[in-house]
Formats: C-alpha cells, structure tokens, sequence
C-alpha cells in the first residue's frame, strides 16, 4: 500500500502573519487546533496549546534519553510498531543530531530538568501546572539553542513518519474526525504538523529550523509539493480570510498527481 513518506516543510505556508511576541496568540494557532477535538465526559474541546507543548517537549527529551541508552522506544508518544523502513531512518537522524548536540541535548533531556511545580502538585492541580511549566517564557529558554530546534524538527518528522490518521489519533489522544477517515483527516495532520515544527516556534519568538535544501536531506520522500504564490503579491494575500487560504491549499495539495494516487488508494 502506498503511503505518504515525508512532505515539503513549506506545503502548507498559511499567509496571515505570526506574530514573533511570545505569548501572544496567532489565527493559526486557533484555526489549526479547532481542526481536532478531544473528548471528555462534559464536553468536546480543541487540544491547548499547553497540552502540546507539554506532550511534545516530554516526548521530546524521552526521544533523547532513549537514543543516549540505545533504546528503541515501545511505549507512549514514540513508540515505533514492528520495523516501519521510514521511521527508523527518521530515528537515525535524531541518533545523528544527538551526536552533534550531545552537551546541550544531555542538559536538556535531564528528568531533573523540570519546570516550576513539584509532582505532588501537580497531581493535585494538573492545568495550573501546566500553565506554569510550559509557558511562553520556559518554553523559550528550551528552544533557545539552535541544536535544539534542528533535533526537534527530526523529532516531529520521526512522529509524522507514519502518516496515518488513525495511528496518529492514537499517539496525540486527540481526533481529527468521528474514527471514519477521510482525505480531509491527512490535510488536518499536515496542518498540524506544520504547527509543531514551525508555528509553534515562531509563536515563542524563535526562528524554527529547516534543512536548507529538503530535496538532499537524508529523509526519504517520493515527491515535493510547493505553493505557487507568484501569480499574487504580498497584500494580496494578507487580505484573505483564513478559510480562502485553506481552501488554495486544499486545491493546490489535492492537484498533486502523487498525492491523488496516494489517497485513493489508502482511502478507497
């Protein structure tokens, strides 16, 4: 079966403008996250913005320890299924960015190396501690060196490796649909990822970090999608409403032979 293997870092450029102020909430943010829902007994909600920091950051360090003890990992947010040919060569290259970083990822990835609340607090006020210790100003200091970035955009190309809807709804806890999946699902994780490995970034004052020529990066990738906006100029496009942006990605992405044959034959 056909599947998805890696996608342009630039597919799903949104137009409107980031705010660099940390802290400071962005249509993207809302838009992209109000894409999924997570359900509890009262209500349905979109995943907070702590709620991903946190998974993505404790995963993140967990991904660390595990390549320092040459572990493969099994359980929670990484774990890796059977022998999938991508996903372990993904995991090479966060091997290879550890190697590379090892001082500044060893300090990093320290279970000691905790945000401001104690445990037993935690437990006792779970959202207060996550506003605490996954905010603006703590999320910052931990991206702040450029090694770090550079292994967290391996490490977000290592959990979108597999690019199935129902396998990721199972890793994050959160749905993209009702469970029966269609094309619309593999946009929404696309979406997301290019949340994780660059709006979130940006969203802290940083600068997210990308291969400078994805075409020779050591990840595998059976075509490269691009948005063509030279037919429009700049204020042009910051004019446009967040849904006619989503709808030219939509029509640009799904134009793509590739992608078409990808999923009609993963969702026939």
């Amino acid at each position: 079966m056909q599947r998805v293997l890696s996608i342009d870092p630039f597919l799903l450029d949104i137009k409107p403008v980031i705010s660099h102020h940390p802290g400071r909430k962005s249509k993207k943010d809302a838009f992209i996250r109000k894409l999924f829902y997570t359900c509890s007994e009262y209500k349905t909600l979109p995943p907070k913005k702590e709620y991903l920091r946190c998974k993505l950051i404790r995963g993140f360090k967990r991904a660390i320890r595990q390549i320092r003890k040459n572990v493969l990992p099994s359980k929670t947010l990484n774990r890796i299924r059977g022998n999938p040919y991508n996903t372990l060569r993904v995991w090479q290259a966060l091997a290879g960015c550890y190697e590379k970083y090892i001082d500044i990822l060893d300090s990093i990835s320290c279970t000691e190396n905790k945000a401001s609340s104690d445990e037993k607090n935690k437990k006792k006020v779970k959202g207060a501690y996550l506003e605490k210790s996954f905010n603006s100003k703590l999320c910052n200091q931990f991206f702040t060196h450029i090694g770090v970035r550079e292994t967290f955009y391996y490490y977000i190309e290592f959990l979108f490796a597999d690019l199935n809807p129902e396998s990721l709804c199972d890793k994050f806890d959160f749905m993209c649909c009702n469970g029966v999946h269609i094309n619309e699902c593999v946009e929404k994780w696309l979406m997301i990822k290019k949340y994780m490995n660059c709006y979130m970034i940006q969203d802290l004052g940083l600068e997210p970090w990308f291969p400078l020529s994805y075409s020779n990066s050591f990840l595998p990738s059976i075509f490269t999608v691009r948005i063509n906006d030279s037919t429009s100029n700049g204020t042009e496009n910051c004019k446009k409403t967040l849904q006619e942006e989503k709808q030219e990605i939509k029509d640009d992405f799904f134009d793509n032979e590739a992608i078409r044959c990808f999923l009609k034959v993963k969702f026939a």
